[in-house]
């Protein structure tokens, strides 16, 4: 079963499509032949994979199509190819890739009206996703002027729905206005305009598309909100009613569907439910699974709602159940609106209802052994929640070779606590695990208070002028750490091993304070984006092999590291190894000694930035920038080795404060490398501090006895203890991720 992509989630599943018959009339004199009725089975192929989400099939008909249209020498196929591949490339977000294909593809196809109008829609829509607005509304009311001009309905339709459209998105507010009122009267009276039962399908698809604008813009709309209400309701129900007529259960759903979402934003539950089951027996009949997600979490939502808690958890496990399926037929993200992933708004919200009800059911058991089912079941869905933000983060499934069994993370040796901070709309809620129990606390505090005070702590952390810092830290002490302090102090755990959710990725647990001490003075700390993605074994201090690289001098506008070269002799001394320093720390030598020898330990102190801008940022070498998925790349071939890479130390590295998705990048940075445990640091810490720091780190490290969160814990207490260095500033950055031992 393939995941589709709702109807009314992208510009792009808008534009008119090919079909077999319009490829072989373009070819001329050979589209009899058999290359030729190749081609236009494989367009046709490539548009059914596109229109259902199956980017990698998608793919491979269009590299195939594009091969047999040069080989035909036929300017027409090969535009209705180049064409195309402009629209897989606005699928996956790739987006100058696929103007560069849409504007290649314009001049072959001119010989050919229709398909030429079809591509210069598919470039204003592309216009208006890049953010240029005004050059995209002029391009879609040439498009549609011409269209009328021509009698092309269809097109006209189409232009001027994706024009209402795109207005919207840029700003919900904009439907408020006189003149883009105007605007959607044009475009129903265009979709008025399309008849006969042939068009039924594409007269339901645009009044879904502009019944969903009209939702959009109710959120920012004051004074019109009840116009904009019955005008979405007309369009839905004549959207059902071409849907009918065009026999398609999929549109059907989405019609049913989108009129249960309106009813429940009118506060109507139980019609909503009606309308949104039958919505779902529709999805489940033309097997649409992206729909089908979509709708089951509305009926969730909607049970949860009417207070039927059994039968909220049952669609939201479906829905979780769904949205978890293997993609094998998906080679790229799939994006929805504002350049976020598909699973961003989408699929996390299938498993974070899931959570929630859960523990909300924990919460109500009266009875310890169901409560204790209920609180695993949680935390084994959050297990999948973390795999599943890593894989599409990363954009691949390296994630899961990676995956530990939960037996190895329970047979880990030492006295250590696991703490699972949720972050729920309304509340906190902190599971902690330990080998034989979990237990849960709850704390009331919403979403937007959290991540206000979160922002408020890591800012005032990198100022070393002031300790306005301990107010927020010690209120988040009381939010994440007193709520739990009795069983902290019931099992004395020598560890506290963190999986921390969305801004807590981005803050420093170890600068907590309790008002007399911050908390690494009490206990050694660990971060992992999951348990299931750790492999807590002790790490084997006899013949360690090292690398160590890194930079002193100012190279491409980023601040000389003097400090580098003593930092490096003092680790190398301690555990000795290759190094590699300024001129000598080049692309290729990295990458080299990387793909060739085999390592322990890999310590890297020259800049690096995570950035949720380029998925995954950069790290400096002497002749230039490096990205991470390069270094990652050829890091993971330790792996093969006799020996795993035990630790990875990037110790000049930054993320973008409150930037969750770098942080998450971050975090997942052992996982993706293949390594065991990566040290790093949240923010860019003085020279000084950082070579001090990690001085105590190798010297403590060095004693097989010491587990790698306990010698980091050594050196961050040697640095509070030292006047030179007692600010948060200078040690609380740095994070150990994944393997504690």
């Amino acid at each position: 079963m393939k995941r589709t992509i709702a109807i009314w989630t992208g510009l792009f599943l808008l534009l008119a499509p090919w079909s077999p018959a319009s490829a072989a009339e373009a070819g001329g004199e050979g589209s009899g032949s058999a290359p030729a009725a190749r081609h236009a089975m494989l367009v046709e192929q490539a548009e059914r994979a596109l229109a259902g989400g199956a980017i990698r099939e998608a793919r491979e008909a269009l590299d195939e199509a594009f091969a047999l249209a040069r080989s035909l020498e036929d300017p027409v196929r090969l535009g209705i190819t180049r064409s195309l591949r402009g629209r897989l490339f606005v699928a996956t977000g790739e987006l100058e890739a696929a103007q560069a294909e849409l504007a290649a593809a314009q001049p072959l196809l001119e010989a050919m009206p229709a398909l030429a109008a079809a591509n210069r829609l598919d470039e204003a829509n592309l216009t208006a996703r890049s953010g240029r607005l005004e050059d995209a509304l002029a391009a879609y009311q040439k498009l549609a002027d011409s269209a009328h001009d021509r009698g092309d309905r269809a097109l006209e339709a189409r232009a001027l729905a994706n024009a209402v459209r795109a207005r919207v998105e840029a700003d919900p507010e904009a439907l408020g206005r006189r003149g883009v009122t105007r605007s959607v009267k044009q475009a129903i009276g265009a979709l008025d305009g399309l008849e006969g039962a042939e068009q039924a399908s594409l007269r339901a698809s645009l009044a879904l598309h502009l019944a969903r604008s009209l939702e959009l813009a109710r959120a920012g709309e004051t004074g019109r909100s009840a116009d904009w209400i019955l005008a979405a309701n007309r369009l839905l129900t004549r959207a059902l009613a071409d849907a009918d007529a065009a026999g398609s259960s999929a549109l059907r759903a989405e019609a049913l569907g989108s009129l249960g979402a309106l009813y429940e934003s009118e506060g109507h539950l139980e019609e909503a439910l009606s309308l949104t089951d039958r919505a779902l027996a529709q999805a489940r009949r033309s097997e649409t699974a992206g729909s089908g997600a979509r709708l089951t979490i509305q009926a969730g939502r909607l049970r949860r709602g009417l207070g039927d808690l059994d039968g909220a958890l049952a669609n939201y496990a479906e829905a979780v159940a769904i949205v978890g399926r293997p993609r094998e037929a998906a080679s790229a993200p799939r994006v929805a609106r504002g350049g976020r992933s598909a699973f961003e708004v989408e699929d996390a919200e299938a498993y974070r209802g899931l959570v929630d009800l859960l523990l909300r059911r924990a919460a109500d058991q009266t009875e310890a052994a169901r409560r204790t089912a209920d609180l695993r079941e949680a935390q084994a869905v959050l297990e999948r929640y973390r795999v599943a933000e890593l894989r599409d983060y990363f954009e691949d499934d390296c994630v899961d070779r990676n995956r530990a069994s939960r037996a190895r993370v329970d047979e880990a040796p030492g006295n250590f606590l696991v703490l699972y901070p949720v972050i729920l709309e309304d509340r906190l809620e902190l599971l902690v695990s330990r080998r034989d129990a979990i237990e849960s606390r709850t704390v009331p505090i919403s979403r937007v208070e959290l991540e206000k005070l979160a922002r408020q702590y890591r800012g005032l952390l990198e100022d070393r002028t002031t300790r306005l810092y301990l107010r927020p830290a010690q209120a988040l002490e009381r939010v994440l750490i007193e709520p739990i302090r009795e069983l902290l102090e019931r099992h004395a755990p020598d560890t506290l091993v963190v999986v921390p959710d969305g801004i807590l990725r981005t803050i420093p647990f170890a600068a907590l304070h309790d008002g007399k001490r911050h908390l690494i003075e009490r206990y050694a700390l660990a971060t992992t984006p999951s348990l299931e993605l750790s492999d807590p074994r002790p790490f084997d201090r006899t013949k360690v092999g090292s690398l160590y690289g890194g930079l002193t001098t100012a190279v491409g506008g980023f601040d000389a590291l003097p400090q580098v070269k003593q930092e490096l002799e003092t680790a190398n001394r301690y555990l000795p190894g290759k190094l590699l320093l300024d001129e000598s720390f080049s692309r290729e030598a990295l990458i080299e000694n990387l793909s060739t020898r085999s390592f322990d330990l890999v310590h890297v102190a020259s800049h690096a930035e995570f950035s949720s801008a380029d998925r995954g940022g950069f790290l400096l070498t002497h002749d230039g920038k490096l990205r991470l998925d390069e270094f990652r790349r050829a890091v993971e071939l330790l792996q093969y080795r006799e020996r795993p890479l035990e630790l990875l130390i990037l110790s000049a590295c930054e993320t973008a404060a409150g930037d969750e998705r770098a942080a998450l990048g971050f975090s997942g940075a052992a996982v993706q490398a293949g390594a065991r445990s990566v040290l790093g640091s949240l923010w860019l810490v003085q020279d000084e501090a950082t070579s001090a720091l990690l001085a105590t780190f190798y010297e403590a490290l060095a004693d097989p006895s010491v587990s790698r969160a306990q010698a980091m814990q050594r050196a961050q207490r040697r640095l509070i203890d030292d006047p030179a260095y007692a600010h948060p500033s200078s040690w609380a950055a740095f994070l150990l991720i994944n393997s504690w031992l």
